[in-house]
């Protein structure tokens, strides 16, 4: 019998099936599109991908089916759940412009934020 090689295993340890720049692309791309079913479905390719369900319930410290179920086309993980799955796959989020036409003020955002000792923003 033909065994089939499940995409998203690593294939040897500490080897991934996807390089983590395309990770990035491949989430970015879904997110360009504003369609969270597709971020959903990549964000699951990625993961399994990036070290797998297993591993990325331990260092989250969620239950493995609880992560199918918030990763799944219908799931609506938090916002700290959606840092800590892309911390796992050695990503993480971040902001930019989508259209610098549409008006967007930097100096509105500046005055309501405060730059922490450490580099990050305080709003």
């Amino acid at each position: 019998m033909k065994q089939r090689q499940q995409s998203g295993r690593k294939s040897s340890p500490g080897q991934f099936t996807m390089p983590v720049e395309l990770a990035a692309s491949t989430l970015d791309a879904a997110l360009v599109q504003s369609n969270t079913r597709l971020f959903m479905a990549a964000l699951t390719k990625v993961i399994r991908a990036r070290g797998g369900f297993t591993r990325t319930a331990r260092s989250t410290g969620l239950n493995r089916t609880g992560l199918y179920h918030i990763l799944s086309e219908l799931g609506n993980p938090s916002l700290s759940t959606l840092v800590a799955v892309l911390s796992v796959a050695s990503l993480r989020l971040s902001v930019v412009p989508a259209d610098n036409s549409k008006g967007f003020d930097s100096d509105v955002l500046a005055g309501a934020t405060e730059q922490t000792g450490s580099g990050d923003l305080k709003i």
